[in-house]
């Protein structure tokens, strides 16, 4: 029997799923900072690589790339990042940005 596969840039993505060069969009609720105000984020969170209303119920809408060295996210001016503790899974975040 014939099963057909969906090529991978049509495919909803995680942040754990992520490979080094792709860029896309998350919710700012990805994003936690830790008690030595370091920033982790959730690896089960989706990413599309076009903001959407799939991840943008608000404008909390969050750049987010991965690059050699780790994620980099992009943060408004001003912008609060709610507080957690890492688990294990949990994934450093290498840059943060200002928009």
């Amino acid at each position: 029997m014939k099963h057909a596969e969906l090529p991978r840039d049509r495919m909803q993505l995680t942040i754990g799923e992520m490979e080094i060069g792709e860029t896309g969009y998350t919710n700012l609720a990805a994003l936690f900072v830790d008690q030595e105000r370091r920033l982790w984020l959730h690896p089960s969170c989706d990413v599309t690589r076009e903001p959407t209303t799939y991840i943008v119920l608000d404008d909390r809408t969050m750049p987010i790339g991965r690059g050699a060295d780790g994620y980099v996210v992009t943060l408004k001016p001003r912008e609060i990042v709610g507080r957690g503790t890492p688990r294990v899974g949990s994934i450093p975040v290498a840059e943060w940005l200002t928009a």
